[in-house]
């Protein structure tokens, strides 16, 4: 055997180099969406963190509540976005190194078929992530969340082409 990988080894090692990530992170998205995640776990830590940014807001401070109600939902949802952005371009990746054929094209036209087949497939799982949520005691779907899970997944999308126009320049 001269050490050469094999033409099967090398397409398992390409799948999981493609895969891996993603199937890592659908699985911080499953994490994401169970109790560890509700806000009952995770206020207390918010706001010790928004404490060291902004000294009104935090715990025991004489801060409005409302501000800080605000300001908590703004985070929760921006890490809606971040969340399914990361997704986005994990899916983006995957769907352009697994199937080169339909991923063809420049400019554009990428664009456009990458979101065609990520969007989709983003939108199961996030409309999935939003129904198990209505099944965890501590948690509550909503269709809103899911809005702004596909504003993340756009944005992923859209970082991954621009990586891509960057990279073929």
């Amino acid at each position: 055997m001269d050490g050469s990988a094999t033409p099967g080894w090398r397409r398992l090692v390409h799948m999981i180099w493609l895969c891996g990530p993603l199937v890592l992170w659908l699985a911080v998205v499953a994490v994401a969406s169970t109790d560890i995640a509700s806000e009952a776990h995770t206020k207390a830590w918010l706001v010790s963190f928004i404490h060291l940014f902004a000294r009104g807001y935090g715990a025991g401070s004489s801060g409005s509540s409302s501000g800080l109600g605000a300001l908590m939902w703004a985070i929760r949802k921006t890490a809606h976005v971040i969340e399914y952005g990361v997704l986005g371009f994990l899916l983006a990746r995957g769907v352009k190194g697994l199937f080169p054929g339909y991923a063809r094209g420049a400019g554009r036209e990428l664009l456009g078929r990458i979101a065609l087949g990520v969007l989709p497939c983003g939108l199961l799982v996030a409309l999935a992530d939003e129904f198990h949520q209505t099944l965890v005691r501590s948690r509550m779907g909503s269709p809103r969340d899911v809005a702004f899970d596909l504003v993340g997944l756009s944005l992923g999308v859209l970082a991954a082409w621009l990586v891509w126009r960057r990279d073929s320049a």
